[in-house]
């Protein structure tokens, strides 16, 4: 049974597409991979909390990564589930070479082209506005 979900996001403006998420009777954490490096988490943090007020209260825990130091903490497999964005190829890496187990993993993203890679290797795939179906399949 999944009772803790780590969405893996790096774009502030695609966190609206997590909203349904939210609705369920889950422990949602985020780990943002913050890839300007001059930009502070507390800045971060402070935008997240004005922009998605609904959501930053209902977020458990939330993790930025700056640099590859991800890839230790994807490798600790800390949650049940995990939601990954392509990060800029960087999911592709995490997810092929750190063992996590297919079934404790959806990728949900806009790019087409690492959806259909990821896809060709057995992962579930999704689009952003497709979050409700990834949740009807795996999360309920």
């Amino acid at each position: 049974m999944i009772k803790s979900i780590l969405i893996i996001e790096d774009n502030m403006n695609d966190i609206k597409w997590y909203r349904s998420l939210f609705n369920s009777d889950k422990e949602i954490s985020l780990l943002f991979y913050n890839k300007n490096k001059k930009y502070p988490d507390e800045k971060f943090i402070e935008l997240l909390e004005l922009l998605y007020e609904d959501l930053f209260k209902k977020i458990k825990k939330i993790y930025i990564y700056k640099d590859e130091s991800i890839i230790d903490f994807i490798k600790a497999d800390k949650f049940d589930f995990y939601i990954f964005d392509s990060l800029d190829k960087l999911s592709q890496e995490l997810i092929l070479n750190f063992g996590l187990p297919k079934e404790k993993i959806a990728i949900l993203s806009s790019t087409s082209s690492f959806r259909k890679f990821m896809r060709e290797r057995g992962y579930a795939v999704y689009r952003k506005a497709d979050i409700d179906k990834l949740i009807e399949e795996y999360i309920k």
